[in-house]
């Protein structure tokens, strides 16, 4: 595990991108029951319409400031990206030590070499059916900013994906979508490749703003 995942070392981008890296960290995947809290492949289509139709209200320049380069993962069968400069490393599922009182979603704490990290499940985060880990079953450890200084946490995905690029032609922003629907934890949406990648704001799905995508 320590040689495939490369634990303790900054990812390499550039070999980060083939999708073997994903396919040797975790291997296998099980169909999971979908969650009535998960956005629906017809509401994103919705979503993203109303931002065709809107889209030249939308400032270029707040669509150029989320392009880069994506860490995307699977929850419920439905993909996922966050920014990979707040990626410090993906490991295999480890023992996680559960801590008295804390939030449903947060399943405790592990020891990275020697140095604590809490974890939370990202499924029960959002509201999702809780699964089974299995061997595909991910912890991504983010490297966060609080007062100026670093600190880590980790969230269990269920399966790690690739890396990708959005550049601004890809992403719809959530000005769009209206005040009915709660975006706090969506940074934008990605149409690639006649598909929908949800790009999250994983600070503030740390702080705890919001319960669920949508």
């Amino acid at each position: 595990m320590i040689n495939k995942m490369k634990i303790g070392k900054w990812i390499d981008l550039e070999k980060f991108i083939d999708i073997r890296f994903a396919e040797a960290a975790c291997k296998g995947i099980h169909e999971h029951k979908p969650s009535a809290l998960r956005i629906t492949r017809e509401i994103a289509m919705e979503i993203l319409l109303r931002g065709i139709i809107g889209e030249k209200t939308v400032s270029h320049k707040a669509m150029l400031n989320k392009e880069g380069k994506y860490l995307t993962f699977l929850l419920n069968n439905q993909e996922y990206g966050i920014d990979i400069f707040k990626v410090k490393e993906i490991i295999g599922m480890m023992p996680i030590r559960p801590l008295p009182q804390a939030a449903s979603y947060v399943k405790g704490v592990i020891n990275l070499r020697d140095k604590i990290i809490p974890v939370m499940d990202l499924r029960l985060r959002f509201g999702m059916e809780e699964t089974d880990y299995t061997d595909r079953t991910c912890i991504i450890v983010l490297e966060l900013m609080e007062n100026n200084k670093p600190f880590y946490t980790g969230i269990v995905v269920d399966t790690v994906l690739e890396v990708i690029n959005i550049t601004s032609s890809d992403i719809d922003d959530t000005s769009l979508f209206g005040s009915n629907l709660d975006t706090r934890n969506i940074l934008a949406m990605a149409k690639m490749n006649g598909d929908i990648k949800i790009l999250l704001d994983i600070d503030s799905v740390i702080a705890g703003e919001g319960n669920n995508i949508l």
